[in-house]
Parts: structure tokens; C-alpha cells; sequence
């Protein structure tokens, strides 16, 4: 690269992979060899080859490999991580992408086809470091009337192995508690006293650890449980004395522990 690499010629494929590898390890490194004569392209340069990556609902190779090429450089206990998935409503809003050429705004599930209904519902899957503090979004689908339990298990089983074929370790999904991804938990084999699910498609036989290619254990997120719990006692207008705010009433103390064994609350 420092021999053959002539000015004003594009950059070939090897060379950007490289440039882009030494970046993600540590962008001080990069700006400091450029410095000491080593030809590298441009900060600005590497900048635009990855905002030039078109992101679309589904899984994008192109963004993959990048965030390949990042975990590569990770050590082994950095690379365990937790599955996060979250389902949020959006405007109905019809746009034309000129760089895709398409229509955007209908419902679109990636690998599983478009439809011609409005997209009201996003869904994000994204992948967070357990031992380091990293994050990034794996990739969003956009649907009608929200994602059902059954598409669900088939998108989660191809983030899985998307995860495992960039190089991460998988431990755990964590998601709310809405009934389509309780049905998740279900379909995968997930229950209260054991909520270790196995998916034998993406069984690593030559891993001396197994479970972190195959088995994924089921966790609610607890912020949610505690915005349930809230929720439940606005709803029912019930409020704390002023005199004792520690004890509640016996009421809304039923109420409670009856929405704990139908699965609203879990954690009291």
C-alpha cells in the first residue's frame, strides 16, 4: 500500500478494508501514523465510505461487514453480548428514496416481503456489549399492526445467526413485556422457572462453549416492570397517604399482587 498506492488513484478494496480496520481500532492511531508519513486516505475519506452505506428495513451486507470487521479487532470476553429488541408506533408517511429507487413507507419485514400496507409500527433489534460498553443497531422492520410472535421467532433466529457470522457472542434477549413478544418467548421454549431456549439451527459443535451459540436465556426489561407498576396505580387512581407514604392500601396492594401472577408484573 505504501509502495504501490500512487496519488489521485482510487483506493482499491483491500486498501479501504484496512484503512477502515486501523480507524475502528483506535482513531488517534489512524490521525497519528497519517502524521508520521504513513499513506492512509483521509479522516474525511474513511468518514464517507461508511455514511455511503443505504440502510433499508432488513439485514445490510454492506453495514455487516463493517461491523465485522470492528469485532474482529475485540477480545473474546468483549464480544459476549445481549440481544435488545423494541417495537415503537411511527406516522404513516410515503416517501420516495432516489438512491433506491423505491417507494418507501410501506410495510417492509425484510427477508420475510413488502406488502402494500401502510407501515404504523418500527421494530429495532440492536446488540449491546455484556462486559464492555458498546452498542449498535443489527437492523429495523417496519409493519402494519405491529410484529406477530410467529415472524418474530423467524427474524430473531436470522439476527442470531447474523450475530454469530460477524463474530459476537450472544447471551441473552432482552424486550417488554407485550404479548407478541411473550408469544416469543413461548414459540422459542422459554418459560418462568427455566428461561434458557435453545436453537438447534445455530448449534456451534465445535465451540467448547455451546450455550453462547445456541442457547439464549429470556429477560424482561425491568424498567419496564416498574413503569407497569406505575402505570397500574394511575390507572386506578389510587394515591399513597400523605401521613405514611411507605404503606399503600390493602386495595391496591390486591390489585397488584394479582397482576403479578398474570404476568404483568413480575418483580414486586
Amino acid at each position: 500500500m505504501q509502495m504501490l498506492h500512487k496519488n489521485r488513484k482510487p483506493w482499491t478494496k483491500t486498501e479501504k478494508k484496512l484503512a477502515l480496520s486501523i480507524y475502528y481500532k483506535s482513531p488517534s492511531t489512524y490521525k497519528y501514523m497519517r502524521k508520521q508519513g504513513v499513506v492512509l486516505p483521509g479522516e474525511s475519506t474513511v468518514r464517507r465510505w461508511l455514511k455511503s452505506i443505504e440502510y433499508t428495513p432488513g439485514f445490510i451486507n454492506d453495514y455487516l461487514n463493517e461491523i465485522k470487521t470492528k469485532v474482529s479487532a475485540m477480545l473474546y470476553t468483549d464480544r459476549k453480548c445481549v440481544i435488545l429488541l423494541d417495537e415503537m408506533s411511527i406516522l404513516k408517511c410515503i416517501e420516495y428514496n432516489k438512491a433506491l429507487d423505491m417507494i418507501e413507507g410501506f410495510e417492509d419485514l425484510g427477508p420475510l416481503g413488502r406488502s402494500p400496507n401502510y407501515a404504523k409500527h418500527a421494530l429495532v433489534i440492536m446488540v449491546r456489549g455484556l462486559y464492555k460498553n458498546w452498542k449498535f443497531p443489527l437492523c429495523y422492520f417496519l409493519s402494519g399492526n405491529g410484529v406477530s410472535g410467529n415472524e418474530l421467532v423467524n427474524l430473531i433466529k436470522q439476527s442470531l445467526k447474523q450475530i454469530l457470522d460477524i463474530g459476537l457472542l450472544p447471551t441473552s434477549i432482552v424486550c417488554d413485556q407485550g404479548s407478541q413478544n411473550r408469544k416469543l418467548f413461548s414459540l422459542l421454549g422459554g418459560t418462568e422457572l427455566n428461561p434458557l431456549c435453545t436453537i438447534h439451527e445455530f448449534i456451534n459443535h465445535n465451540s467448547s462453549e455451546q450455550s453462547y451459540c445456541s442457547d439464549t436465556s429470556d429477560t424482561s426489561d425491568t424498567d419496564n416492570i416498574e413503569q407497569l407498576e406505575r402505570n397500574l396505580y394511575i390507572s386506578n387512581d389510587e394515591v399513597f397517604e400523605p401521613a405514611d407514604v411507605q404503606i399503600a392500601r390493602w386495595a391496591i396492594k390486591h390489585k397488584i399482587t394479582n397482576a403479578a401472577t398474570s404476568d404483568l408484573l413480575k418483580i414486586l
